[in-house]
């Protein structure tokens, strides 16, 4: 049985830099959050036979405050969804261990209801899928992998029947030496808050029914070598996807409305490398590069859709009782934000330390943005800071 709460409160200001204290405090806001998590599962394994009943859900409780005003205003965005369900799955070994073969079914049901005001419907969404994996090993140096999810998904704005194939083919160098290529679909349904808003105290689609499915291809072609003292990883990658999911503006001018935004694709390389030190001391380094952009739906013009670059840094303590580290994260070659100018680079230093008191309880403390940066997280037209 596995329990986990999250809790978290959040405010923060859009302070206007008028000069006339009346205009300023009428133009400026401060919102304030409230955000609840649980997460759930109760796990049963008997030989190669696994079953998982799983639950979670989210309350999200948001206010806000004109500065000419003493009275809070809530949002018309507070919401309960909560998602609970099963997964059961069995493997079967062939040839002597040579090859395996995965297969499960999976049912779950997602709901959603708004909590500031009257609602339309109980939104909800059924998900039932059967997948199966076949691993087979052609010769010692070659092995190939074939996966395939079959997905019924009764969904309040259209129905889905999706088939995600998937194929991986390994090739063994030598004992620490390997590479492999690897193609697969992907497919993401719309959260049920995307196409169902509160509009004037009813509660309704607003996406219409055009809303689809986010979906395309990854490709990946990799290298890895592994010793016992370091490992070395390589990749090269491409993903090609229709029907990203945007923003645009509802009659408020607010981008609360999702729609489908045309085009997305990216290719780039990234690199791993990690040496142990000693028997209780490893560091890792790693980069990456890459060209993300995309195309809205009504555009001729592709833009960038995300940071290019990204390095990472970190060094691990463990022993049988402690364990200690520390890493750090630098992005950069970012997006323009609202004001035209790109956003500043991002460096996080984090750093933790924990202690194991026995099988069952152990003490662990994270202390994150070392450095106090007003790292701006977010991309896009709106920076959202770092917690300090």
């Amino acid at each position: 049985l596995n329990f986990s709460r999250f809790e978290g409160n959040s405010s923060f200001g859009q302070l206007s830099t008028e000069t006339n204290p009346i205009k300023q405090r009428l133009h400026s806001t401060t919102y304030a959050y409230k955000d609840t998590k649980n997460n759930a599962s109760l796990v049963y394994k008997d030989g190669n036979t696994t079953g998982t009943l799983f639950y979670n859900d989210r309350d999200l409780y948001g206010k806000s405050r004109v500065h000419s005003k003493k009275a809070y205003t809530l949002s018309d965005n507070n919401y309960i969804a909560r998602q609970y369900g099963f997964d059961v799955q069995h493997e079967w070994d062939f040839r002597g261990g040579k090859d395996y073969f995965i297969a499960g079914v999976l049912g779950k049901r997602e709901t959603y209801r708004t909590t500031s005001g009257p609602y339309y419907g109980n939104p909800h969404r059924n998900s039932y899928a059967i997948y199966g994996t076949y691993s087979y090993q052609i010769n010692p140096k070659w092995t190939s992998i074939l996966g395939l999810r079959y997905s019924d998904i009764k969904d309040p704005v259209k129905n889905q029947r999706v088939l995600i194939p998937q194929f991986q083919l390994q090739h063994r160098i030598n004992k620490e030496s390997s590479m492999y290529i690897n193609v697969g679909k992907a497919f993401r349904m719309p959260n049920l808050s995307d196409t169902f808003k509160k509009i004037n105290k009813g509660y309704a689609s607003v996406s219409g029914r055009n809303l689809k499915p986010e979906e395309g291809w990854n490709y990946e072609l990799g290298y890895k070598h592994i010793t016992n003292k370091d490992s070395w990883k390589i990749a090269a990658f491409y993903m090609d996807f229709k029907n990203f999911f945007s923003w645009k503006p509802d009659s408020n001018g607010k981008n609360t409305i999702r729609v489908n935004g045309g085009r997305y694709r990216n290719v780039g390389i990234e690199a791993q490398y990690g040496r142990k030190l000693t028997d209780h001391l490893k560091m890792t380094v790693g980069a990456s590069y890459s060209n993300p952009k995309q195309r809205e739906i009504d555009k001729t013009y592709w833009k960038q859709a995300n940071p290019k670059l990204q390095f990472t840094g970190g060094i691990h303590y463990n022993s049988s009782t402690w364990t200690a580290g520390t890493s750090i994260n630098f992005v950069t070659k970012r997006m323009k934000n609202r004001d035209g100018g790109i956003n500043p680079n991002l460096v996080a230093w984090n750093a933790y330390v924990g202690y194991q008191f026995n099988e069952n309880s152990s003490l662990r403390i994270d202390a994150r943005n070392l450095l106090n940066r007003h790292n701006v997280i977010s991309n896009g037209d709106w920076e959202y800071w770092d917690e300090p």
